[in-house]
């Protein structure tokens, strides 16, 4: 299981933000990762720490850092932190979650997207002979191109019925 450290100060914290992110780490994580914003912007430091401590891999990099915001993470299978360059700015965001309740939250999510209403056709599919496309089964319930015009329908795709 992994973890993150994040700290803020008005002097330099790489020595504090070493130690902190050392602290979540054990033998059986798989990533390890430091970030570290100064004046010329965000330096960042991924190792795989599958085999050795996170301190022997991060030390050789401390020299190389200096700054006054810094986050660490230790990862079970991501390459972290990721550094996000938006209309926002340039950051570096963490993740470390386990989601107990899934499934909840894809039906809650699934539930707000809007319906279609129907228009009285019975449900028919198109599938391509590679991979399974449903017909009037589209991202947020807008119909697919080719579902007003089967005549375009190409050579490779048959025609199959639903199992609705």
């Amino acid at each position: 299981m992994g973890g993150f450290f994040g700290i803020a100060s008005h002097d330099d914290c790489v020595g504090d933000l070493f130690y902190g992110t050392d602290y979540h780490s054990h033998l059986g994580t798989m990533r390890g990762g430091l970030s570290v914003r100064n004046s010329y912007g965000l330096k960042r430091y991924i190792h795989d720490i599958t085999n050795t401590q996170f301190r022997s891999k991060f030390e050789d990099d401390l020299p190389k850092l200096s700054g006054n915001m810094g986050v660490g993470v230790i990862s079970d299978y991501d390459d972290q932190p990721l550094i996000i360059r938006s209309h926002h700015g340039t950051y570096s965001i963490v993740t470390v979650a386990k989601l107990d309740n899934l499934d909840e939250l894809v039906a809650s999510a699934l539930s707000k997207v809007p319906k279609r209403p129907s228009r009285g056709r019975a449900p028919s599919c198109f599938s391509p002979t590679r991979a399974s496309m449903p017909r009037g089964t589209a991202w947020a319930g807008r119909p697919l191109p080719l579902e007003r015009n089967p005549a375009r329908m190409p050579r490779r795709w048959k025609r199959v019925r639903c199992q609705t």
